[in-house]
């Protein structure tokens, strides 16, 4: 059940089956391409928070050079499917390990040649990746076995490398090269060994190092080639450090790093794991979700999860918005170390949120909607015929990310309690946010009030609209944090305070996040319960999706933006309205609640991951699991299926989907078995649809761990101590 398995060979799959079985580790992610394959085969290696930066201010993630490049030459053909289409072909990704496998027979110069290779990023260094390549042939023929580093990289809208320089060491050879912006380095270094007795040279073809073995292979013997490599990123050469990673293990079984490496994902399991013992095909599909976000944890402070996960340059490798809301539920239930970075990320960026709120006119941080390395904003969309325009205004107006930032780091506080968070960086970030918000809203003398003027909210077919109810909550959540966190500081850490004031002079952002705090925005829900998106929006053209869609021009075209045929009408990307009933449940009554679900979701035309997982929250409180059911299917099975997009203007955006992960994750969880924390205590409640008789889980709390059990008749928790 944690095998991932695609049989036979189709060309059409190159792409698919690479973003299926890419191995990551949290540092670097590696797709699940073939080991002949080549950069025009989507061939890639990224490592997280490693981005280059054209002069024209395009970042994206880097494409590190490929140490795992193998082919064989028999009979003059080099062995690669897309040349020589195989007799059978097997590829797979156990979950529970990390171990990528695949098995292919060919037929060269009259013989059966079989490759079947192993790889996997052992746990002693996390910038190891080893290979096993092993492979028979029927008869004795000649081989050519060629492997080294491919310096042609998939460089989406690069180069972003400059010209490689090759070293070589006790055999251990590596490619470096620096980042054409300056900010540093990044080496490959690989070493191999042969189970024969060949004649060896080594030889350099298009700009590869590569070692070439010559040999007469005896008929049916199996011959094992053994590679240990391992990148690294430094502001100075990373050389030293890849070589000595691979002299600490290059003595040691690939068996044996494989014992250590399930090991280590053993331990990651035993906390992570999900359990729906009467519905196989889902518990596997929540099992893939839960490997995609073990896979993707930031190891660092400075790194979060890139939209299109680890191995994969697709979306910039922009931070979304929504990451925290998303993915911050898992780390914080099963690894809370990862948790903390994700927020750690979030202070190390602040300067590009502050430097995004001046550039509007205003104080404090305004947060990314896709964040770069520097906490810029990344250009890349999934929506090809949006134009230029109509992205820099939700860009722009888009001001409830600062507000879903400062939620997550609240809730972070409120469960862990780790006053050290705010003096990394937390309180500041909710100074700064909060300071945003009160010089962003606009004054209304003859109202005596404030406004939020032109504001976008997560529903971004309907942009530049005044007063949108969520962004008014997020904002005045943010300003409450922010002062009550500030007292609480007061009392547990003075001096830290009064150090932080002296720094950065926030005695007259907190007058005036005060004096606004007064004078903010209200909205209430109407005579009928329903929450109005913002001012207007009921008076919106009432159409049908299906309706809506059949006035596109074309299949591509935005529905949003002043010409979008979504904006007149109560059509809507995703539910603002919904997101605030669940960020903030505790507030609305049923009735409202319903209401609104009942009101907004037939009018969403697609929504996000996270939106799907914000009505199953809601639709599983009100009783009505089985018409949310979907919305976790869809999540759930979003990196099986692949059916987003993998190309937009020409360029690779493929990749995994940990957001949706994510979302699935708090859909099962928070929704259908309606885990939350309530004044310290865990609760878990019975709103499972009819697909699901029962789910296990574990939430790790400090030094225990909580074992839930929700069945259909309601719930248990059983603790005990972490071991």
């Amino acid at each position: 059940m944690y095998v991932i398995e695609a049989a036979g060979f189709q060309p059409d799959d190159i792409i698919k089956n690479g973003n299926l079985f890419t191995v990551a580790n949290g540092l670097f992610g590696y797709r699940g391409t073939l080991e002949e394959y080549r950069a025009d085969d989507f061939v890639q290696l990224t490592m997280g928070g490693v981005y280059g930066r054209r002069k024209d201010g395009f970042e994206e993630s880097v494409a590190f050079f490929n140490p795992l490049y193998t082919y064989l030459r028999i009979g003059g053909q080099i062995l690669h499917p897309l040349r020589i289409p195989p007799e059978k072909h097997l590829q797979t990704l156990d979950m529970e390990n990390g171990r990528h496998f695949r098995e292919t027979l060919f037929q060269a110069d009259g013989a059966d040649v079989v490759i079947a290779a192993e790889r996997i990023l052992p746990a002693q260094d996390p910038s190891l990746l080893v290979l096993r390549y092993r492979f028979t042939v029927s008869k004795a023929v000649d081989v050519e076995l060629f492997t080294g580093i491919d310096t042609k990289v998939a460089d989406g809208r690069g180069p972003h490398l400059d010209y490689p320089r090759f070293t070589l060491e006790e055999d251990i050879q590596t490619a470096m090269a620096p980042i054409l912006d300056g900010r540093g380095q990044i080496a490959v270094s690989e070493t191999a060994t042969l189970s024969a007795k060949y004649e060896y040279d080594a030889v350099m073809i298009e700009a590869m190092p590569l070692r070439r073995y010559r040999f007469r292979c005896e008929a049916n013997r199996t011959y094992t080639l053994m590679k240990y490599a391992s990148v690294g990123f430094s502001s100075e050469d990373p050389t030293p450090a890849t070589i000595r990673a691979i002299t600490a293990v290059q003595n040691i079984s690939f068996d044996d790093l494989l014992k250590d490496s399930a090991a280590l994902w053993r331990n990651r399991w035993n906390v992570s794991d999900m359990l729906l013992p009467d519905n196989p095909k889902l518990q596997f599909a929540m099992r893939n979700a839960i490997w995609q976000m073990l896979a993707n944890r930031p190891s660092t402070p400075t790194q979060s999860i890139p939209m299109r996960g680890l191995g994969c340059q697709g979306m910039q490798g922009a931070v979304s918005w929504d990451t925290e809301l998303c993915l911050l539920p898992f780390y914080l239930n099963t690894d809370q170390e990862a948790a903390k970075n994700l927020l750690l990320y979030r202070f190390h960026t602040l300067p590009g949120a502050r430097a995004k709120a001046a550039a509007i006119g205003c104080k404090g941080a305004f947060f990314a909607m896709k964040s770069l390395s520097d906490g810029s904003e990344a250009v890349a969309t999934e929506n090809e015929s949006m134009g230029a325009a109509d992205r820099e205004l939700v860009t722009k107006t888009s001001i409830f990310t600062s507000g879903v930032i400062a939620y997550a780091l609240m809730s972070y506080f409120a469960r862990v309690r780790d006053g050290e968070i705010m003096v990394a960086g937390g309180l500041a970030l909710l100074l700064e946010c909060a300071h945003f918000y009160a010089t962003r809203f606009a004054a209304e003398p003859e109202r005596r009030r404030l406004s939020a003027k032109g504001v976008t909210g997560p529903d971004e077919y309907h942009a530049n609209k005044d007063d949108n109810a969520l962004t008014i909550r997020l904002a005045v959540f943010t300003m409450e944090a922010a002062l009550e966190t500030l007292k609480l500081m007061k009392q547990e850490n003075p001096a830290f305070v009064k150090k932080l004031f002296e720094a950065f002079d926030y005695a007259e952002a907190v007058d005036v996040i005060k004096a606004a705090i007064q004078v903010m925005p209200s909205f209430k829900a109407g005579p009928d319960f329903l929450i109005e998106q913002f001012p207007g929006f009921h008076s919106l053209q009432d159409a049908s999706i299906k309706d809506v869609k059949k006035r596109l021009a074309h299949p591509n075209e935005y529905l949003g933006g002043p010409k979008g045929v979504a904006t007149p009408t109560k059509i809507i990307r995703q539910a603002d309205v919904i997101m605030l009933l669940a960020l903030f449940e505790s507030e609305y009554s049923r009735m409202v609640k319903n209401a609104n679900l009942q009101y907004y979701e037939p009018r969403t035309e697609r929504g996000t991951p996270l939106s799907g997982a914000f009505h199953a929250i809601v639709a599983a409180a009100l009783g009505k699991a089985e018409s949310a059911s979907h919305y976790l299917q869809k999540n759930a099975y979003a990196s099986l299926t692949f059916e987003g997009r993998q190309f937009i203007d020409g360029i690779f955006v493929g990749g995994t989907y940990p957001t949706a992960a994510g979302a699935a994750y708090v859909a099962m969880t928070a929704g259908f078995c309606g885990l939350r924390n309530k004044d310290g205590f865990m609760i878990c409640d019975a709103r499972l649809p009819e697909a699901i008789k029962e789910v296990s889980f574990k939430v790790v709390n400090f030094t225990n761990v909580a074992n839930i059990t929700v069945k259909s008749a309601g719930g248990k928790i059983a603790w005990e101590k972490l071991t």
